[in-house]
């Protein structure tokens, strides 16, 4: 009702071995139940309205703010940029993150260990602090490894903009920006502006078990309000798998008794709670983020299935509060402070007994500043410092972890970027130094230009930057007496884009990506990859349409832990396939429609077709290595289809029923170096009925 206000609490309370979580406050004891008081803000521009009353020559002006400090539109910004519209996820049925990063040109996904998944990105990978996701300008890595585990990933039903730079984003975030940014925007008090709920539940065809259930709540008050507010919460579950497991060594003759192999529907499930709360009063705003995930696995990180599940934890609170204050007409100053408090892969054995943990306690402070030096000059720049303490130490020694040489973590940042508008075209020029307690001063350089010119836009990006190694990468280097230093990239970048029409565009881009003194496992020789990026892009009245191709060429890596080698045959041993690294395809299709069958009725197909991969199975091919057989995964069509139902375009009732995997493809993520684990099974086919209603 018009000017009726809202008091809402949430109390959620869990117990017992198979609870889907059990709350707790990090620095505030521990609790069951968890309520909420306030906070939040969208920290970055959203586009008012419908996005399809747009066209896609409208769409593409839209600012985005990830590639650079300044918004631009799409064709401007200095980087290679996706943008995906909550709408677009929602039209597509998507159960998480992975289906929809996985229409992303040059975006894979692969295994890490205890039943998680991770990205790899133009064939190299992706985590351990090599890719930065922010949700509402909260940096939600976790920070032992810096990396994004993905179970089933964050609550999509949130999301109203995924904004996704490919190449190197260390000039401006630091950290783990290092081959992209994945900047993740959830729904503001404006658009959702009332209360609205959630749920849904899948089914595994051909196995007949329940895959997945999920509820969610979502309310918030916006529109002229002075102070306005958002509050949303998550619960869900689902198995990772209903297919069996086959470690490396089975079958196992050598070692006889031993476990080999699992039924994964009865075991590995995944757990995903989540509350995103927060307040916006004039030019100050804060939002409350805490994520609480379990992955159960049998697998473990290395040979031989474990009798029981373990349970995996990945808890994080996250309080981020920001006061943009306008100094005068041309200098603008948003000081902010992120505390974080994470207790991330906290691992509990089936028998209830704490077996690792590494507590980490974050604190972020940010003074930025923007200035728009003239016409034609916007200058932004920045100090920033980090100081993150680690506690409660319990470690794994079968995880190769040795103690930690030091308890806590400084850094010192300062930035600048400077953006200079010309008729022959926009020039970026961004900068960064870092002063780390343990990898000392360390440097981030990035170049761009960019020109729109009628229907052509052309973009030339260059960056090198530095990379401060994990946490944990100096724990495994302590264990093994290595020497850890920092990890060092250089990435080159062109694209251009035509327009062929006010509903159609074009887009080519080519990339070269080499990482030096590669962190895996200590530092590794170099990593290169090169290759092309193609989309293209349709919007009617009828709906839209889109096609992307993506391939890179891995020529030129050197750290044998990532080639393809035949290990079953006498040393010295060879490389096979000298164009790829293990576990990413080397091409990849993809394919999506949103079709309006009527007002209120559409169909949306889709379909990523992943070409010819690499990996290490059952059974061991060499007794003194204990390396795998290599195998050659033969290319996979994943083909996706959801009918779509809405009521209304802003109140009412929105159905989906989704049939996923459709041709019942094994579908296998595969891990990306030889570390010794067999690949992980991914879903058969699966039905999936969600729906949200808005009050």
């Amino acid at each position: 009702m018009p000017g009726q206000g809202y008091t809402i609490f949430i109390m959620l309370e869990f117990h017992g071995k198979n609870s889907i979580c059990e709350l707790k406050g990090r620095g505030m004891g521990n609790i069951r139940y968890f309520g909420f008081l306030l906070l939040v803000l969208s920290a970055t521009v959203s586009a008012e309205g419908d996005p399809y009353a747009l066209s896609l020559e409208q769409l593409m002006t839209v600012p985005v703010a990830v590639s650079s400090r300044k918004a631009l539109s799409q064709r401007e910004t200095p980087g290679i940029v996706t943008v995906i519209s909550g709408e677009e996820i929602r039209d597509s049925g998507a159960r998480d993150l992975i289906d929809v990063l996985r229409q992303v040109p040059g975006f894979d996904f692969r295994m890490t260990i205890n039943n998680g998944i991770g990205l790899g990105m133009r064939g190299q990978i992706g985590m351990d602090g090599r890719v930065l996701m922010l949700v509402d300008g909260i940096d939600v890595n976790e920070h032992r490894y810096g990396s994004t585990v993905l179970g089933q990933g964050f609550p999509i039903e949130q999301i109203s903009r995924i904004e996704i730079v490919r190449g190197s984003a260390l000039a401006l975030y630091g950290g783990s920006a290092e081959l992209g940014v994945i900047n993740i925007i959830t729904r503001s008090a404006d658009e959702l502006n009332g209360v609205q709920v959630g749920a849904g539940a899948g089914l595994a065809t051909g196995s007949g078990v329940k895959s997945r259930e999920f509820a969610s709540l979502m309310a918030g008050k916006g529109g002229s309000r002075t102070v306005k507010w958002t509050a949303m919460a998550h619960l869900g579950k689902a198995i990772r798998s209903d297919r069996t497991y086959y470690d490396l060594t089975y079958p196992s003759p050598m070692f006889p008794g031993a476990l080999t192999s699992f039924d994964m529907k009865n075991d590995n499930g995944t757990y995903l709670g989540n509350l995103n709360v927060g307040l916006q009063a004039g030019d100050f705003s804060a939002r409350f983020l805490h994520d609480e995930s379990r992955f159960d696995d049998r697998d473990g990180p290395g040979f031989f299935v474990r009798a029981a599940d373990s349970h995996n934890w990945f808890y994080s609170d996250s309080l981020l509060m920001q006061y943009k204050h306008q100094l005068n007409d041309r200098l603008t100053a948003a000081p902010n402070l992120l505390y974080q408090n994470q207790d991330p892969r906290k691992t509990i054995n089936s028998s209830g007994v704490l077996v690792n943990e590494t507590k980490i306690e974050r604190l972020n402070a940010k003074i930025p500043l923007e200035l728009d030096a003239g016409d034609n000059l916007h200058l932004s720049a920045g100090l920033e410092y980090l100081e993150e303490e680690y506690l409660a130490v319990i470690r794994n020694a079968g995880l190769g972890l040795g103690p930690l040489p030091f308890d806590s973590t400084q850094v010192a940042s300062v930035y600048t970027e400077a953006l200079w508008y010309n008729p022959w075209g926009n020039l970026t020029a961004s900068g960064r130094l870092d002063e780390h307690s343990h990898a000392g001063l360390m440097r981030a350089e990035r170049l761009g230009y960019t020109r729109v010119f009628g229907d052509w836009h052309v973009k030339l990006m260059g960056s090198h930057a530095t990379r401060a190694p994990s946490m944990e990468d100096y724990s495994y280097g302590l264990g093994h007496s290595l020497n850890i230093i920092p990890e060092t990239s250089r990435t080159w970048e062109m694209e251009t884009g035509y327009r062929v029409s006010p509903d159609t565009q074009l887009t080519v881009n080519l990339y070269d990506v080499t990482t030096f003194d590669t962190l895996i496992l200590g530092n590794r020789e170099k990593v290169h990859t090169k290759g092309l990026e193609a989309g293209y892009q349709m919007r009617k009245t009828w709906g839209y349409a889109e096609a992307t191709y993506s391939y890179y060429d891995a020529a030129g890596t050197q750290a044998t832990l990532l080639q393809v080698i035949d290990y079953s045959t006498a040393p010295p041993y060879q490389v096979v396939d000298n164009k790829m690294n293990q576990a990413f395809a080397a091409q990849k299709l993809t394919a999506n429609l949103h079709y309006k069958l009527s007002a209120t009725w559409s169909i949306n197909p889709s379909l990523v077709y992943l070409g010819s991969r690499w990996g290490y199975v059952a059974p061991i091919a060499n007794a003194t290595t204990f390396d795998g057989t290599l195998k050659r995964f033969g290319p996979t069509p994943l083909l996706n289809v959801a009918l779509h139902w809405d009521s209304a375009t802003t109140r009412g009732l929105d159905l989906t029923l989704g049939l996923y995997n459709a041709l019942n493809k094994e579908v296998d993520f595969i891990q990306p170096f030889d570390g010794g684990h067999a690949p992980l099974p991914g879903m058969s086919r699966e039905l999936l009925l969600q729906g949200q209603y808005k009050f």
